[in-house]
């Protein structure tokens, strides 16, 4: 189990163990990178592990966002948790009004790959995405639930908008894979704590309702396949929501 306690708790390890600023150093040897600001990438919540989690929380935690802006992106990360296979495009909660990330700085590794890679490694990421997506449909299939060819089907189109404005040296995936792998250490210290294709949503939806999350999706998919158009609306909003950032 997940909680709000277990993030303070871990928190203050990951900063005094120096795994905060670990990650500042790796991070800081990746490219900075401006784009068109299209907002087309950010349609996905991304893959996020632990620490990176906990990279997120700690600056959100001393930044400037006020505590209702917070509770909102809380909302929204739910909302994206639920719908996700319904809608895919309800986009990551971080991304404003604006269409700029609120978390850009320290956006885990998988945002930070993006744009800078070839369209051949763009395209092999898609088909490992579409063979992904297919397992989960055969999953939800046997509980009932057809998936719509919109959700399988999705593909984020190659993006060659993102400019390069700090660290312009030839940083093709393998470097990237280099780095990463840097964080290896971190997350053996954390143990079980990255759970496999969990994203940015899914831990925040985690943390906030626990493990009952996954059968209430199934539970409240059913029934807006159903007819029960409102069903998700209807459970978020009885939500009391309590910011983990």
């Amino acid at each position: 189990m997940m909680s709000r306690k277990t993030i303070d708790r871990d928190l203050k390890v990951f900063i005094s163990k120096g795994y905060k600023e670990k990650l500042d150093r790796i991070y800081k040897k990746f490219p900075e990178t401006t784009c068109a600001g299209c907002g087309v990438c950010c349609t996905d919540s991304p893959v996020i592990t632990y620490p990176e989690l906990l990279y997120v929380i700690d600056y959100l935690r001393n930044g400037e966002l006020r505590d209702i802006q917070k509770k909102q992106i809380t909302k929204n990360a739910m909302l994206e948790f639920f719908y996700g296979l319904i809608d895919p495009t309800l986009g990551c909660p971080f991304l404003d009004n604006n269409k700029r990330c609120l978390i850009h700085k320290v956006a885990p590794i998988a945002c930070k790959r993006w744009g800078l890679q070839s369209k051949e490694e763009n395209d092999q990421d898609w088909e490992t995405d579409y063979r992904i997506n297919k397992e989960v449909k055969a999953y939800y299939l046997k509980l009932g639930i057809e998936l719509s060819d919109k959700v399988i089907d999705r593909k984020i189109p190659y993006c060659d908008k993102v400019t390069v404005v700090k660290n312009s040296y030839n940083f093709v995936s393998s470097d990237f894979d280099k780095e990463a792998g840097k964080i290896e250490p971190i997350l053996f210290y954390f143990g079980d704590k990255t759970i496999e294709n969990f994203t940015l949503c899914t831990y925040i939806a985690y943390i906030t309702l626990g493990e009952r999350m996954f059968n209430k999706r199934i539970q409240l998919m059913r029934g807006y396949n159903s007819g029960d158009k409102e069903a998700i609306n209807r459970f978020i909003d009885n939500i009391e929501f309590k910011s983990i950032f």
